[in-house]
């Protein structure tokens, strides 16, 4: 599943900024920071929730400060 889900991480770096990978307890953390046209972030997310290991995908925005 690791490569698959790097594939699509792959496709989709026109708007993932960073990746980080950490370990909590048993589970492993995949934080993907993005910034982009939000059709296309949704995709993303869509694409992630299809594998059968990822038992969880959060989206969380923050704009960026208009001045």
């Amino acid at each position: 599943m690791t490569q698959e889900l790097h594939a699509v991480q792959h496709d989709y770096r026109d708007v993932i900024l960073n990746t980080s990978h950490t370990h909590q307890g048993e589970w492993c953390l995949e934080s993907l920071f993005c910034r982009g046209a939000a059709e296309r972030i949704r995709e993303l997310t869509y694409r992630l929730r299809d594998f059968d290991g990822v038992r969880r995908v959060k989206v969380m925005v923050i704009r960026d400060s208009v001045e």
